[in-house]
């Protein structure tokens, strides 16, 4: 597996130039690249300690491989650049980001006179950008970089082209970086969208994370519309303080002149961004008046995180061709009684105060073609016909997308409609330059705040892999872009994703040496996989849902449909393609 799920033991850590980059109360670095999400994430403790061996200097008569080494490991210590640059020739070097790398192998090196290559190939895992943000990199990917050395100061080596980032392992970003969620906003400030951010390891970390926050979204989730409701000029008048397990954030003036509206987005974004720090209570002040409304905290503003949306009950296909529940018993109307007999019900998930029958999607599959069908979940009526749909996915404001080839030898296209609670639909093209000419989308889920996508494709020349990509406004209507793979070892199944939190994917794959599938977390920014381990021993799992603080649900082999309750896995009924809303 890739050695992003293993705690290594290398010495190299994080670039060492975020440290100039993260200060104390608004001249902190922040995330221009990445990915993340909203509710209940783990975040830092601010109480934990944190154990690092410190960088060390150049040693008199090192060879130019030890010099190598050494300059590798201090570009770890973010706390003091000026040790990483004691073993170059020029010691003005500043990296542009860092490059995660597996555990390094031993490199070559020649020599002749006063001059040295060392030469080193590094698995490349993936990279962290100057703002903290994580993206990986594509399986198998290296790099090749070659160091020269020049003896300079009394025949001691130094080396002479440092590369523009810093080099480090899993284990050492782990060591000398906290990871942490910052929170913005999609589309018209409705729903949170959190990205993981990597910041050095400091002693106030809550004023650290809070100074992250002020940076504003990254720049690939600009693209997809997201926004912060702080207003750019705002810093930090203090450091994030707490008395008695409230914790307060004193804020600039900037802060006060907000309306209710945008004030109580922007106090979402700080409540999410901190919930891990003091006892969950936030008291948010501007210029040092505290803001109307006393105290906030994640129950107070949870209207705005996209995991405590309304998702109580699974749906899934019947044996019999009805949609049913999970109580065991089938939805009233058409699709319950087997008028419409959906084979991938989805229902759309409901935002607090949302009023109106649920709707749903799904397709029915004929012996040559199948048809779509959108509306009340009891009433459900076709919308479009083709050779073939992908299951519906839905986000949380009412809009259904899915991919469609109209024929065997068509190109596919990537549809979305807005629903009204009638049912009507009003299909557009959602543009795909990056994957329509090369890669066939097996499955399509989108993000329920609307921002992001998750795909699993595959080319005439690799099997399936998950993607992760952006939504964004164009002028023709909406597109979907920026794609980079997650759990590149893993092979899904076509229709195996699903977005298990605003962070978080569950991926229903094989890993390499084995046969039989099983459920993973994979974090969205593609740092971490981490195998589910909970299903029932010797049960092949064919499909599955999940959501935010629910039950995983599975369909066996023997279309039986389980979940996991109590620590047992209970039998609900006989079906298939189990689905959350979502």
């Amino acid at each position: 597996m890739n050695s992003r799920r293993r705690r290594l033991k290398g010495a190299f850590g994080m670039f060492a130039a975020t440290a100039a980059f993260i200060a104390l109360a608004g001249c902190t670095a922040i995330p221009t690249s990445g990915t993340v999400h909203a509710g209940g994430q783990t975040g830092a403790d601010e109480n934990a300690a944190q154990v690092r061996v410190p960088a060390q200097k150049p040693v008199s008569g090192e060879a130019p491989d030890q010099i190598v080494d050494g300059f590798r490991q201090a570009s770890a210590d973010a706390a003091d650049l000026s040790i990483a640059r004691a073993y170059l020739v020029e010691p003005n070097w500043e990296p542009k980001g860092m490059r995660v790398i597996d555990e390094p192998v031993a490199p070559s090196l020649s020599s002749s006179g006063d001059r040295a290559k060392v030469h080193f190939i590094d698995k490349w895992l993936g990279t962290i950008a100057p703002d903290g943000t994580y993206q990986p990199a594509h399986e198998g990917s290296t790099i090749d970089y070659t160091y020269e050395l020049v003896e300079k100061v009394k025949g001691e080596w130094r080396i002479a082209n440092p590369p523009d980032y810093s080099i480090a392992t899993v284990s050492a970003v782990n060591d000398f970086y906290d990871q942490n969620f910052v929170y913005f906003l999609s589309p018209r400030s409705r729903l949170l969208v959190p990205v993981r951010v990597f910041l050095p390891a400091v002693s106030d970390k809550a004023t650290e994370l809070a100074s992250a926050l002020l940076q504003g979204p990254p720049a690939w989730l600009q693209q997809a519309g997201v926004v912060t409701a702080i207003p750019p000029e705002t810093t930090l008048k203090d450091a994030v303080s707490q008395s008695d397990g409230v914790v307060t954030v004193n804020l600039s003036a900037e802060f006060a002149a907000l309306n209710a509206t945008e004030r109580d987005a922007a106090s979402a974004q700080i409540v999410y961004t901190l919930q891990h720090f003091g006892d969950g209570e936030f008291k948010i002040e501007a210029a040092g008046q505290p803001l109307p409304g006393g105290l906030q905290s994640t129950k107070t503003l949870s209207a705005y995180d996209s995991d405590a949306l309304r998702v109580d009950s699974f749906y899934y296909a019947g044996t019999d061709g009805r949609t049913y529940a999970s109580s065991g018993f089938p939805v009233a109307g058409d699709a319950g009684s087997g008028a419409v007999k959906l084979d991938t019900p989805v229902v759309a998930p409901r935002i607090p105060g949302t009023t109106g029958p649920p709707l749903v999607a799904g397709v029915v599959k004929g012996d040559s073609s199948q048809t779509l069908y959108v509306g009340p979940l009891s009433s459900p009526k076709p919308v479009q016909y083709a050779a073939s749909f992908t299951t519906p996915s839905w986000d949380a404001f009412g809009n259904v997308w899915t991919v469609v080839q109209s024929s065997a030898n068509s190109p596919q296209q990537v549809l979305v409609s807005a629903v009204t609670q009638a049912g009507t639909t009003k299909f557009m093209t959602v543009d795909d330059p990056e994957l329509a000419d090369s890669q066939l989308i097996e499955s399509l889920k989108v993000s329920r705040d609307g921002t992001r996508v998750a795909v699993v494709a595959r080319s005439a020349t690799s099997g399936p892999q998950v993607l992760i990509g952006h939504v964004e406004k164009t002028a023709n209507g909406q597109a979907i872009g920026g794609f980079y793979p997650v759990a590149p070892a893993l092979v899904p199944l076509p229709d195996g994703i699903t977005w298990s939190s605003a962070s978080t994917l569950d991926v229903l794959a094989t890993a390499p040496g084995s046969t039989n599938a099983t459920v993973w977390t994979v974090d969205v920014d593609g740092w971490q996989e981490t195998q589910v381990t909970t299903l029932p021993f010797g049960l092949d799992v064919v499909s599955f849902a999940s959501a935010p603080g629910r039950p995983l649900v599975i369909e066996t082999r023997g279309h039986q449909i389980e979940v996991y309750r109590n620590n047992t896995w209970e039998v609900v009924g006989d079906g298939t393609n189990p689905s959350y809303p979502g």
